[in-house]
């Protein structure tokens, strides 16, 4: 077929006839495949935070998710310089707000 009816689609889906995809859970596998960068990273938000490191998500924004402070952001800043060795300037740092986000960064240094 050329061109997919989306009536027929969502009936299929209905009846059960195609699989669906189920996100539940995807952040427990997203973790398992973390990187040990990534962990360390993460490591690293944990302390600026004073959390556990299992309870911040690799794509987590540092303020609007995780609560994070600009006093907090400097901590941060200042354990990624004590653990990993590199130090982020505030320009740089303007753009890097995930665990994520600080692990490409690094990853390209």
């Amino acid at each position: 077929e050329i061109k997919l009816s989306r009536k027929r689609l969502a009936r299929a889906i209905q009846n059960g006839e195609l699989p669906t995809f189920d996100a539940s859970g995807i952040d427990r596998r997203v973790e398992e495949t973390l990187s040990g960068l990534e962990t360390a990273v993460r490591e690293c938000f944990a302390a600026a935070l004073d959390r556990l490191a299992a309870d911040i998500p690799p794509n987590a924004h540092f303020f609007n998710e995780l609560g994070g402070t600009s006093l907090e952001y400097f901590a941060l800043q200042g354990e990624i310089k004590a653990r990993l060795g590199l130090e982020i300037t505030f320009t740089e740092g303007n753009t890097l707000f995930t665990v994520r986000d600080f692990t490409s960064y690094i990853q390209k240094q």
